[in-house]
């Protein structure tokens, strides 16, 4: 095997350039960008799919900022393309949403996330700890999965030595076990019918025994002068559950793998630490983890970028493209770490903007000033073949070597 490499090219006898399933196949997930460009310069609105299951993706930065900003015209109403209940809030447009977005702001709000720094500077000095006198370690096993997940475990109050059978609870649910994504529903139905037993079970213990959690909290909090019925607490446990397992993780793979390779980046953090909350910002931008929103359903007869939509159409706007569109931001292809403020939609945008962004950036500027103090030199040892994960973007596997420095 040669060198390690982050690029690829997508072949280009491709056509079209997303046949329905093509963002399940893992050279997409590996290197998204050739894709994104030939969408946006060619098919910036493209119909993919049929047999019921058609879907139109978006991939011009214009375009999918008019979606992601006018809910009325592109609902998130009602079905979401799998076969589960509605999720809270994201299942629903405004006045309902923004009912919910009241109510569950407050939790994941900076302040509150601010008290949450010293426990996960413990929790990832104490990763750090469990490999650092080996040289090595797989960055995705023995750090990037357990930290967020541990965080967001104790949040929640669900039990910490359960954390590998929620992983794979939370594995089945985003990504299934299938190659295409019709096959995915059924995978998808089954670990939401076991998620919901558990949280339901673990809703049932609280109101015996309360705790300091964010499940206690939920119970005893109410919306419209009532207190949240079972199904509603259920259903806003359950989206909690799956963001807060996933994108974090996603995130830190995707960072770690590009400054794994990119030396002189790894260098200017190690170099110059204040830089860390820009370099978060440019890399999400860059690696766009979370590809895109689940489906919106257009309400009524309509067009984009010149092409017709119709009442119905579930459409899926391409975060990872409008992130790197050349038409709105200069060289996207370039990581900058000095680049001047962009307003990026890895977290999305407009009202269902992610309710976790600052846990998020709270555990990636711990996880990368924690990481670069202790451990300055890495790298992906040469012949590596990363293997990546489909739609959200994580590197399933990520060797480290490095040189041991307290």
């Amino acid at each position: 095997m040669g060198p390690v490499s982050d690029t690829a090219e997508p072949a280009e006898s491709a056509e079209p350039i997303f046949q329905f399933d093509s963002l399940l196949q893992p050279e997409v997930s590996k290197c998204p960008w050739p894709y994104y460009k030939r969408m946006r310069d060619t098919n910036p609105v493209l119909r993919a799919g049929g047999d019921g299951s058609e879907v139109v993706f978006i991939a011009k930065h214009e375009d999918i900022d008019y979606v992601l900003h006018n809910p009325k015209l592109f609902s998130s109403n009602g079905d979401q393309g799998q076969q589960m209940a509605p999720l809270i809030p994201i299942s629903f447009d405004p006045p309902v949403h923004s009912k919910w977005r009241r109510l569950l702001d407050p939790f994941f709000s900076p302040r509150e996330m601010a008290k949450l720094e010293a426990d996960i500077t413990l929790q990832a000095n104490e990763l750090i700890d469990r490999f650092i006198d080996r040289g090595e370690c797989d960055y995705a096993d023995e750090y990037a999965v357990p930290l967020p997940c541990s965080v967001f475990l104790k949040i929640m109050g669900l039990p910490l030595e359960d954390l590998d059978a929620f992983v794979n609870l939370k594995d089945r649910l985003l990504r299934g076990t299938g190659e295409s994504f019709q096959s995915q529903d059924e995978v998808q139905k089954q670990a939401h019918e076991e998620l919901d037993a558990r949280l339901e079970a673990l809703l049932n213990e609280r109101r015996r025994q309360p705790q300091d959690d964010l499940l206690t909290q939920l119970l005893h909090s109410e919306i419209d002068g009532r207190p949240l019925t079972q199904e509603e607490l259920v259903s806003a446990s359950n989206l909690l559950f799956i963001a807060g397992l996933d994108t974090v993780t996603d995130s830190l793979t995707c960072f770690y793998s590009f400054l794994g390779i990119h030396q002189e980046h790894r260098q200017r953090i190690v170099d110059d630490p204040e830089v860390i909350p820009r370099a978060i910002e440019e890399m999400l931008r860059y690696e766009s983890p979370v590809t895109m929103v689940l489906p919106r359903q257009v309400t009524e007869e309509t067009e984009l970028g010149g092409c017709p939509l119709h009442q119905g159409d579930r459409i899926i706007p391409l975060l990872g493209s409008a992130n790197n569109d050349e038409r709105v931001i200069d060289d996207p292809e370039v990581v900058d770490f000095d680049r001047p403020s962009f307003r990026h939609y890895a977290f999305g945008a407009g009202v269902h903007r992610c309710l976790g962004s600052h846990l998020a950036r709270l555990e990636l500027r711990v996880s990368l000033r924690e990481w670069h103090r202790r451990i300055p030199e890495y790298h992906i040892p040469e012949g590596t073949e990363l293997q990546w994960a489909s739609l959200l973007r994580q590197v399933e596997h990520l060797p480290l070597v490095f040189d041991r420095v307290e």
